[in-house]
C-alpha cells in the first residue's frame, strides 16, 4: 500500500523526466563505448520527449533549432527515398546514412540540450559517466593475455592504438576527453566538503588524464595531434586568464595537472612516437588519397549540386568511380566532413545545417549570462567541437555515431543555455 501511495504522489511527468535523464545517462556511458547502449539510451530521450511534448511551453515548441531539425528530417527523409529508389540493393547503407545526418544535424544536440536542461545539476555526474564509457572501451579492447608484449609495440609506435576505433577517431576522442579533464577538473573531483566520492573521484580522473593523454600519443593520428595543440592550449589560456575564469585561481591543482601530463607524455616515449610518425615527411601516398577522394565529391557534387546524390551514399560514390581511382576503393567515406555531407546533400542540406550551427553558437556566446558552472562546460564543448572540427578535415569523425553521438553532446552543452540560462 505504501509503495501505491508513493506512485500516485509521484508526479507523471517526473516519471517521464527520469526516463528521459536515465536515457541521456546511457546514451552517454555508451557514446564512446558500445553503441547499442547508446541507440537504446537515444530510444529512452526520444520517446519520453514525445510523452513530455503535451505539457511542452509554446516558446518550446517554436524553438528555432528543432524546427530546423524537423525540417531537416523531413529534407533527409524525402532525399533518403529517392536515394534508395536509384540504388535498391543498398537500402540499409543509406539508412544509416540518414540517422547519422539526421543526428548531425542537430536534432540530437537538441535532444541532449533538452534532457541537460532537466538534469540541471547531473552534469558533472554525466561526464563522468562518458568517460566510464571511454575507460571501459579501452579495457575490454587490451590484449590481456599478451599484455607485456601488447603495451611494448604501442611503446614503440610499431602498433598505433585503436581500441575498438579508427586510429584518427580514437586520437581525437582521447583528445576531447583529455580537454574535459584539464578544463572541467574541478567538476569533475567535486565539493570535498560536500561529497563522500571525493577522493575517489580524483583518482578516477587521474586515470583517465593519464589514459587519454597516452591515447592522444599512442594514436599516432597527426591531425589529432594538430587540433590538439591548436585547441587545447588556447582552452587553457582561457581557462586560467579569460574574464570569467581568473577568479579564484588556485594554483595547486594546476601543478598537479602539469606534473600528471608531464609524466604521462614521458611514460608515453612521446619523443621517439612523434620522430617516428614524422621522419618520413610528407606522406605522399596519403596526400594523393585523399585529394582522389575529393575529386571524387566534386564531381558528384557538381552532378547534383542543390540536393546531393542521397544521405550514405559516399561509399556508392567512391566504388562507382572510374578505373583511375581503384586506389582509393578501399576507403568507404570521403576524409572530409565538408566534402563528405556537400556531397551527399548539397546546398539545401548544407544550408540546414549552417543555420543550426549558428543557432547552437550563438547561444553558446550567451555564456556571460550563465553560471560560472555552465561557463566551464561551455568552454569545453567549443574547444571540443573545434578538436572534431579541425579533425575533420583531412578525416570524417561523424562517418562513426560515436563522432555523432559525441558533437550532439557538445553542441547539448552549448545550446541548454536556451533553457537554462536567464537570457533565453
Amino acid at each position: 500500500m505504501k509503495i501505491l501511495t508513493v506512485i500516485r504522489t509521484y508526479d507523471f511527468a517526473q516519471c517521464i523526466d527520469a526516463l528521459g535523464v536515465a536515457g541521456m545517462f546511457l546514451c552517454g556511458f555508451g557514446m564512446l563505448f558500445k553503441k547499442s547502449v547508446a541507440h537504446f539510451g537515444l530510444i529512452l530521450m526520444g520517446f519520453s520527449f514525445l510523452l513530455r511534448h503535451k505539457k511542452l511551453r509554446r516558446e518550446d515548441i517554436r524553438d528555432p533549432l528543432l524546427a530546423l531539425s524537423v525540417a531537416f528530417l523531413l529534407f533527409i527523409f524525402i532525399r533518403g527515398i529517392f536515394a534508395a529508389l536509384e540504388y535498391p540493393s543498398h537500402k540499409t547503407l543509406i539508412l544509416e546514412g540518414s540517422l547519422k545526418l539526421l543526428g548531425t544535424g542537430f536534432f540530437l544536440t537538441y535532444l541532449f540540450a533538452y534532457w541537460m536542461h532537466r538534469a540541471k545539476d547531473k552534469w558533472n555526474e554525466l561526464l563522468i559517466v562518458i568517460m566510464a564509457g571511454y575507460l571501459v572501451q579501452i579495457l575490454r579492447n587490451i590484449e590481456w593475455g599478451n599484455l607485456s608484449e601488447f603495451i611494448f609495440r604501442l611503446w614503440t609506435g610499431t602498433e598505433r592504438a585503436t581500441f575498438g576505433f579508427a586510429t584518427n577517431r580514437f586520437g581525437l576522442f582521447s583528445a576531447v576527453i583529455l580537454l574535459a579533464c584539464l578544463v572541467l577538473y574541478r567538476q569533475i573531483w567535486g565539493a570535498p566538503e560536500r561529497n563522500a566520492w571525493h577522493r575517489p573521484r580524483i583518482a578516477f580522473w587521474v586515470v583517465i588524464c593519464c589514459l587519454s593523454s597516452m591515447g592522444v600519443i599512442f594514436s599516432q593520428s597527426r591531425s589529432a595531434w594538430l587540433a590538439a595543440l591548436i585547441v587545447i592550449p588556447v582552452s587553457l589560456l582561457f581557462n586560467i586568464f579569460g574574464p570569467f575564469y581568473k577568479k579564484n585561481l588556485k594554483w595547486k591543482p594546476l601543478l598537479l595537472v602539469g606534473v600528471l601530463l608531464a609524466v604521462a607524455f614521458s611514460t608515453a616515449n612521446l619523443s621517439k612516437i612523434v620522430e617516428k610518425r614524422t621522419s618520413g615527411g610528407i606522406d605522399a601516398a596519403s596526400i594523393s588519397a585523399r585529394l582522389s577522394l575529393y575529386e571524387i565529391a566534386w564531381e558528384n557534387w557538381k552532378e547534383q549540386p542543390w540536393v546531393g546524390r542521397g544521405p550514405g551514399t559516399s561509399w556508392i560514390m567512391i566504388q562507382e568511380a572510374g578505373e583511375e581511382y581503384d586506389a582509393v576503393k578501399l576507403f568507404d567515406h570521403l576524409h572530409n566532413i565538408f566534402f563528405d555531407i556537400a556531397a551527399q546533400v548539397g546546398v539545401v542540406g548544407i544550408v540546414f545545417l549552417i543555420l543550426s550551427f549558428f543557432l547552437v553558437i550563438r547561444q553558446a556566446f550567451q555564456v556571460k549570462y550563465a553560471e560560472s558552472f555552465h561557463q566551464k562546460f561551455i568552454l569545453f564543448a567549443l574547444g571540443g567541437s573545434a578538436l572534431m572540427l579541425i579533425t575533420g578535415i583531412p578525416n570524417q569523425p561523424f562517418h562513426s555515431p560515436h563522432g555523432v553521438y559525441l558533437f550532439g553532446y557538445l553542441g547539448g552543452i552549448c545550446y541548454a543555455l536556451k533553457f537554462t540560462g536567464v537570457h533565453p
